[in-house]
């Protein structure tokens, strides 16, 4: 029979035994120093970090945890723990991203996933920054965006591909910035348009083309972004005239002509300041009237006429003269600033 001075000695023994472990992790050294292995938890004692360390420096692999508990970064570092290789999951332990970490910045390529072994994008770091080339991929695994990189600015070739791997947008970024010549695409490498940017505004001759790529559709004149110039539309079928007019800093400016696919003429107006200005008339097919008459600053003036397809007149009326509708917009003028100085 075992005598109650042994049971006690042997009580005390393994409680010496249970209660000396826990003095094992999270120790620091007299200068402060975290030393071994530490977990760390949060004030609901839930694990933050569990991993080691090394003169207050993280050696070997550590492991993060989301509030619930569940993994999600872990990260081998090197001896002086300068660099490690990080693995970020999303919950239920799917991978969302790896890579390599110098002094706590991003290094070298990254990848990262949207669902298990679904790489959708390829990005290359320095010193925290990104530099070099990054890839974009669709759901199939496919090549759709490269884009390059310098200093965490857009800065070189940017290509976008269809799923087949033909090109669908092939441009240039400078500083940030599409600069030059831009190129779009129908699937097949078959072109759509060609364009010109200017600090990211469209600036230059623009051109469409039909689903062939042989006929011009369009064609456009920008002045940092606003058109200006020449505009033109042709039908897709034969490349015979649409539309035709100008722009002047992004907006409509004299005679506009437009035409149905026979190459009747459907309309002819006129503008000013982007406002209709000036004679106006509207065809039904094979140039029979169907309007006319004139505008002034999208006021109706004079006579105007109006017909029915069989050619014959339906309405004629008389509008305000120009001198009546000037006089009615000074007014208008007045009463406006008047309401402006009075608030």
């Amino acid at each position: 029979m075992i005598k109650p001075a042994l049971l006690s000695l042997v009580f005390i023994l393994a409680s010496v035994v249970l209660f000396a472990q826990p003095s094992s992790l999270n120790q620091m050294d007299k200068n402060g120093k975290r030393q071994g292995h530490w977990i760390k938890k949060d004030e609901h004692e839930r694990p933050i970090y569990d991993g080691n360390f090394k003169d207050d420096k993280p050696i070997g692999e550590f492991k993060y945890f989301y509030d619930t508990g569940e993994l999600q970064t872990v990260s081998k570092y090197s001896k002086d723990g300068s660099v490690c290789m990080t693995k970020h999951y999303f919950p239920g332990n799917i991978l969302m991203a790896e890579g390599k970490y110098i002094n706590q910045k991003k290094d070298s390529v990254w990848r990262y996933y949207d669902a298990p072994n679904a790489l959708v994008s390829e990005e290359s770091y320095k010193n925290g920054k990104k530099n070099g080339a990054e890839k974009n991929f669709n759901q199939e695994g496919k090549l759709v965006e490269e884009k390059t990189w310098k200093d965490s600015i857009l800065n070189g070739d940017w290509k976008q591909y269809y799923d087949d791997g033909s090109p669908k947008t092939e441009g240039t970024y400078n500083s940030g910035f599409l600069e030059g010549e831009i190129k779009y695409y129908y699937p097949g490498k078959i072109i759509s348009t060609v364009g010109h940017y200017q600090h990211s505004l469209k600036h230059g001759k623009w051109i469409y083309y039909d689903r062939r790529g042989l006929v011009i559709i369009g064609r456009e004149n920008y002045n940092l972004e606003k058109l200006d110039g020449d505009f033109g539309e042709w039908h897709e079928k034969d490349g015979k005239p649409k539309v035709k007019g100008q722009y002047k800093s992004g907006l409509q400016e004299g005679k506009w002509e437009y035409w149905d696919e026979k190459g009747n003429k459907l309309k002819e107006v006129n503008y000013s300041l982007g406002t209709l200005n000036g004679y106006f008339i509207e065809n039904y097919e094979a140039d029979k009237k169907k309007s006319e008459g004139n505008y002034y600053y999208d006021n109706k003036t004079g006579k105007w006429t109006e017909w029915d397809e069989d050619g014959k007149m339906t309405s004629e009326k008389t509008f305000d003269s120009v001198d009546v509708l000037k006089k009615q917009m000074l007014e208008k003028s007045k009463e406006q600033q008047k309401k402006k100085n009075h608030k």
